[in-house]
């Protein structure tokens, strides 16, 4: 489970770097230019045009939020007790 919250983590965390980085190319050219998938090397042999024009941070940060959210700790519930039975009347040994 802690193997899949890490990747969740580095995934979340990977998507809002992307984020990050398309935010200041936006404030820096004034010209929306999304990092894609098409981006990134090695990714474009036998993949579709159209995979390859996606942007790559909304899967990166969904992706992780979902890991994290399937993999997250679950709250230790307490241990049940069994009631015994007691005995009344001490040395009795009614079947009753």
């Amino acid at each position: 489970m802690i193997v899949g919250r890490l990747f969740g983590w580095v995934l979340l965390l990977l998507g809002l770097a992307v984020l990050l980085r398309d935010v200041l190319v936006r404030l820096d050219t004034e010209r929306w230019v999304p990092l894609a998938v098409g981006d990134v090397r090695g990714w474009s042999d036998g993949v579709p045009e159209i995979v390859l024009a996606l942007w790559i941070a909304p899967p990166l940060i969904m992706l992780g939020a979902a890991l994290m959210l399937v993999f997250r700790r679950h709250p230790q519930q307490p241990e049940r007790r069994r009631r015994r039975r007691h005995r009344r009347g001490g040395l009795r040994d009614h079947p009753f």
